[in-house]
């Protein structure tokens, strides 16, 4: 199964920024080596290597400072791809939990999507799975609020798509 959240991708990751803000985060002695990391890191999601990123991200998260939230983000997008439906979810949503703003959106488009794959799993094995439900309402809300502010984390619509997909299911099971 191949997840398609290209845009998202755009907006949550971006290299640039991360790179530059390393003097920022990780004190200066270990910048260079946590951009070294970093860039492994980046390169094993960019070569779909989902598994190795995830656990080169997991392992930023305790040195990259006031980039951890950042990581973690990088952290439960990778196991979103490497199909860790329910673990990327849990991650997203503690992040959630501490964030505002376009990064509370960001982790709840990837709690979302994530939330999303685990209902479909589920209703893969049983279409009338209860558990699903519960996912799929979850999942409805935590894209309905990324979705409603800001514009630009869904500048082509496919968090929105996914939403309507998501809520005509909803309506299946009423």
């Amino acid at each position: 199964m191949q997840i398609r959240i290209g845009p998202m991708v755009a907006a949550l990751t971006l290299s640039g920024a991360i790179l530059a803000a390393c003097s920022e985060g990780p004190s200066v002695s270990r910048a260079s080596h946590f951009r070294d990391d970093y860039n492994t890191a980046r390169a094993a999601l960019e070569n779909e290597n989902f598994a190795k990123a995830a656990k080169q991200y997991k392992a930023l998260i305790p040195v990259a400072g006031p980039l951890a939230p950042r990581m973690e983000l990088e952290y439960a997008h990778a196991l979103l791809r490497d199909e860790q439906f329910e673990a990327a979810a849990g991650v997203a949503r503690q992040l959630a939990a501490t964030q505002s703003d376009t990064a509370r959106a960001a982790a709840l488009a990837v709690q979302g999507t994530a939330e999303h794959e685990t209902a479909l799993s589920l209703m893969d094995a049983d279409p009338r799975d209860p558990r699903a439900v519960s996912y799929l309402r979850s999942a409805s809300q935590a894209l309905g609020v990324a979705i409603a502010d800001p514009a630009e984390l869904d500048p082509l619509g496919a968090l929105a798509t996914r939403k309507r997909s998501i809520d005509a299911l909803l309506a299946g099971f009423s």
